[in-house]
């Protein structure tokens, strides 16, 4: 018998064109990808956007996902400490989003709101966007389904769902929560100021 998950995601009524969504799995693979509405578009490249903080399970949800079909970027972020055996982060797009931060005044744990409009200078914000579209294509090519982990992008969500419609791929958000009550989790860091890696 299959093991299988459904992983169902129900954006925000007031997002456009937003609508719920199932992600079917098994042992052998991603079985399907389906809509709650039925339309007579041609089918989407997909991206299924993994959204958690660090130690929140996203490496390994990642993965997964990878091993049962969806494509990695061709340049990943290596191991490091707590994760041995890889993040399954897209090198660029990290550093991208680093510089990109920095540039708004801001860092990965900054808490503090975010409005890349308001923060950065004239003209950066379209800049970012047009790399972010670059670097997606260079990473995943035609790949029909592929998977982005990206720990900073749960500061600018909205930012990728722009990008990613605007090159008209399918954008699929996968929220992880972990049970916080496992300090075990965070010990394997000797300081939380050493991450990102």
């Amino acid at each position: 018998m299959l093991a299988r998950a459904r992983l169902t995601s129900a954006p925000r009524a007031h997002l456009p064109g937003s609508h719920a969504s199932m992600i079917e799995l098994s042992e052998t693979g991603i079985l399907a990808t389906s809509d709650h509405q039925t339309t007579g578009r041609a089918q989407q490249r997909t991206c299924l956007l993994v959204l958690g903080m660090h130690r929140s399970g996203t490496s390994a949800l990642t993965r997964v996902l990878s091993l049962l079909g969806a494509a990695l970027p061709k340049n990943l972020l290596g191991a490091g400490v707590g994760n041995e055996t890889g993040h399954w982060e897209p090198k660029r797009l990290v550093d991208l989003h680093d510089e990109m931060l920095t540039e708004a005044g801001s860092s990965w744990d900054d808490w503090r709101r975010l409005d890349l409009a308001a923060q950065l200078p004239d003209g950066r914000l379209d800049h970012y966007k047009q790399r972010i579209r670059q670097l997606i294509e260079e990473e995943y090519g035609n790949e029909p389904l592929f998977v982005i982990k990206e720990p900073r992008i749960c500061r600018f969500v909205p930012l990728y769902r722009e990008v990613l419609a605007q090159i008209d791929i399918d954008v699929r958000p996968i929220l992880i929560v972990r049970n916080p009550d496992l300090p075990q989790g965070f010990r394997t860091i000797d300081n939380l100021r050493d991450w990102p890696p």
